[in-house]
């Protein structure tokens, strides 16, 4: 993965924020290649809305620090938590000055979009300090 270090981190005017871009995306160590399209991301969105619409006091999807949430005997603290996602097609996309800079590592811009509730500690967190 290339991190670019050299831009100011600026939190998204909308309040939508990219959570996967579409494009392939090698994994070396297990031998295969991610792709993410228009399509996945749908079907993504699709999921989350059927957990959403399923529960009558939907929290949202939780945001964790290290994904300790997954290991039963780590503590696990909430950053935030995502309240709803959409798929944003390069189209859409084609107006806005950032649409490139939103997606460094993809083949096209767009994607899978979130709004996010943060937590008090996950608001005060930097993302890359």
């Amino acid at each position: 993965m290339n991190l670019i270090l050299n831009r100011n981190f600026e939190l998204p005017e909308d309040g939508w924020y990219q959570l996967a871009p579409l494009g392939e995306f090698p994994h070396a160590a297990a031998g295969i290649t991610q792709i993410i399209d228009e399509a996945a991301c749908s079907l993504m969105v699709a999921a989350f809305e059927t957990v959403k619409n399923s529960s009558g006091n939907f929290p949202g999807l939780l945001i964790d620090f290290d994904h300790f949430s997954l290991d039963a005997d780590k503590r696990s603290e909430a950053a935030g938590w995502i309240t709803d996602l959409k798929v944003l097609s390069p189209s859409s996309l084609l107006s806005c000055s950032k649409a490139q800079s939103l997606t460094p590592n993809a083949s096209a811009p767009g994607g899978l979009f979130a709004q996010i509730r943060w937590t008090d500690t996950g608001a005060g967190v930097s993302p890359i300090t």
